[in-house]
């Protein structure tokens, strides 16, 4: 990685973005201490959702939260000793990135440019030309896999994950980097019949593709329900589970065992 004296300026005509936050040293998006750019917009409406704020664009808002190019990337520059030293770098979050591809494209090429690290975390609902675009600009992809039974995966997510499926299968065929992120919610696919229709889906897709990192599981915790209140909205998942349930990650660690496949634990996921 280089540290540049100056960060070169991009044109005048250089695609803006729509961003609600920037978030610094964080642990739990990519390898090593990293800033993460949450893009806003989305057309998922998961029922676990942490971040509500995100959907606007989706629903055709304003473009209030539009950032240039040069402004994204000097404020995530500024953390380039600590990329240096952990190995860490940039990733684009959201919402879902590739509801702004343009920008994100530009965004990853400008970062790699300077030598920084790059991943994107996206659920791959897209059309593959979307995803291809954005996906072949970065350094690693952190696919978000919900559910294997696209009924059920309907019915959390508001959409079908046929598209999402196809997208994976076509990205592990580029050999690109890329890791599977699971959010592992109780009572919804953390039950003995999805975990193995997933891990038994991982394991087929990802067979002999030396770039696949493995899968890691983000653990369900309800942290943020606070913003539905705020926002005075419901927050859907109280609908479907017990307060008492927890996360059965041990269901997909056996399962991942059994089948060979890599797997990890990182940091919590919410409301």
């Amino acid at each position: 990685m280089k540290l540049s004296a100056g960060l070169c300026k991009t044109s005048p005509e250089a695609p803006k973005g729509n961003v609600f936050n920037i978030q610094r040293f964080s642990l739990h998006d990519g390898p090593g201490i990293r800033s993460v750019v949450f893009f806003q917009g989305c057309h998922m409406r998961c029922a676990w959702c942490c971040n509500p704020e995100s959907w606007a664009q989706a629903r055709g808002a304003s473009t209030q939260s539009a950032i240039t190019l040069d402004a994204v990337r000097e404020e995530v520059a500024r953390d380039m000793p600590y990329y240096l030293v952990s190995g860490g770098g940039v990733t684009l979050s959201g919402g879902e990135v590739m509801l702004q591809a343009p920008f994100a494209r530009a965004l990853l090429e400008s970062l790699s440019a300077e030598g920084i690290h790059t991943a994107i975390e996206t659920a791959g609902f897209a059309p593959w030309s979307v995803v291809k675009k954005v996906a072949t600009a970065c350094d690693l992809v952190l696919y978000d896999l919900k559910l294997a039974d696209d009924v059920l995966h309907q019915t959390y997510t508001g959409v079908s994950n046929v598209i999402i499926l196809r997208n994976l299968e076509r990205l592990l065929e580029l050999n690109i980097a890329l890791q599977i992120r699971i959010p592992v919610i109780p009572g919804i696919n953390d039950t003995p019949d999805e975990v193995n229709k997933m891990m038994g889906l991982i394991s087929r897709l990802t067979a002999n593709r030396p770039e696949f990192q493995g899968v890691c599981l983000l653990p369900y915790h309800p942290f943020g329900v606070h913003k539905y209140q705020q926002s005075g909205l419901t927050y859907p998942l109280f609908m479907h589970r017990k307060k008492s349930q927890e996360a059965r990650l041990d269901r997909f660690t056996e399962a991942a065992k059994s089948l060979g496949i890599t797997i990890s634990t990182s940091g919590v996921i919410g409301a």
